[in-house]
């Protein structure tokens, strides 16, 4: 079986190599690989990307119609079946052709997107993705991060990990001489990154804010000289440490379907906080804090857990998290289903 990658993940080129900076891409095309032959089509975009794609068999396009007939080419194929991550502009009309062409094909659907589509283009966001999701998902096989992304629609959840043994191996507790608060993530405004940056700064507080993600120049967004930028980390032992090193653990997201980032923290033992928008996601996972998203409540929630530590870190201690392969391994029972 030959399994084919439907993204619109923006992807780079050089001297042979594809990187590109979303890491659940990455995984998810590397991991089925070691299952079948794998494929991964993406958008070819010339700004250098970070995270190396290890894969033979990548197909990048710098347009739609190059995109579509890559795709087409393929088509023909026996024994192949396609995997679409996410609906956007680009995923959109490749599920309208591979309906078309009648080609077995599963749907990720990763998060959220009317809310998403919402938050990005207001209310003809909402609009384009409603028109999105309605023609997609109809007569189609689903999976999907958390139950009601799916909308009533019927379709497999699968909780996402980027988790491997590395992770279990020399945890620590964290340490409170001095507050240390950490996110990993995507600067985008639905990422709620930008508004926790105005927030942090009216904390009058000793403390760091370390933001790990897009390399920007954060004077740009704030003078503030307890907030720094550490751009995008990949290897993973380096990303443990990042998470060693501070004691709070914050996801400012306004939508989020399962944030994979919180159960590295968990994982660290490290506490968490979300804000009531998302606070659908926390499920079972025992040491994650719901705030509202003001200063007040934000140094009230911070305080508590400084100073609850060790009682927080008996409740931590009681999660259990699903690994990476696990995680790829039920994708690739689902696309063997077809």
């Amino acid at each position: 079986m030959q399994i084919n990658i439907i993204t619109s993940e923006k992807i780079s080129r050089n001297k042979g190599n594809f990187f590109c900076d979303n890491i659940e891409i990455k995984n998810i095309t590397e991991e089925l690989n070691n299952f079948s032959e794998t494929i991964l089509f993406g958008n070819e975009v010339k700004k250098e990307k970070f995270h190396k794609i290890n894969l033979e068999k990548i197909e990048i396009s710098n347009n739609i119609f190059r995109y579509l007939l890559s795709i087409y080419k393929i088509s023909h194929l026996k024994n192949i079946v396609f995997l679409v991550i996410s609906l956007t502009p680009y995923t959109f009309v490749s599920i309208l052709l591979l309906k078309i062409l009648k080609k077995k094909t599963l749907i990720y659907l990763r998060s959220d997107g009317f809310k998403e589509y919402y938050k990005k283009f207001g209310k003809i966001g909402s609009i384009i993705y409603k028109i999105f999701f309605m023609l997609a998902t109809k007569n189609s096989n689903l999976i999907t991060c958390g139950k009601d992304i799916l909308r009533g629609k019927s379709g497999v959840v699968i909780i996402p990990s980027s988790l491997t043994v590395n992770w279990e191996k020399n945890v620590t507790s964290a340490k409170f001489n001095k507050l240390k608060i950490l996110y990993v993530g995507r600067m985008r405004v639905e990422k709620g990154i930008f508004s926790l940056i105005k927030l942090i700064e009216k904390i009058k507080k000793n403390m760091e804010f370390t933001i790990v993600g897009n390399d920007i120049e954060i004077n740009k967004f704030s003078n503030d000289k307890r907030i720094s930028v550490k751009g995008i980390i990949s290897n993973e032992k380096e990303l443990i440490k990042i998470y060693d090193d501070h004691n709070i653990f914050i996801l400012p997201s306004f939508t989020e379907g399962y944030s994979m980032v919180i159960d590295e923290a968990l994982s660290r033992l490290r506490p968490v906080i979300i804000f009531e928008e998302i606070k659908h996601i926390i499920g079972n996972r025992k040491g994650i804090f719901v705030s509202k998203r003001d200063q007040k409540n934000l140094l009230n929630t911070i305080n508590y857990i400084s100073s609850n530590y060790e009682t927080i870190l008996t409740d931590i201690k009681k999660n259990s998290f699903i690994s990476k392969k696990k995680f790829v391994e039920n994708i690739y029972k689902n696309l063997s289903n077809l």
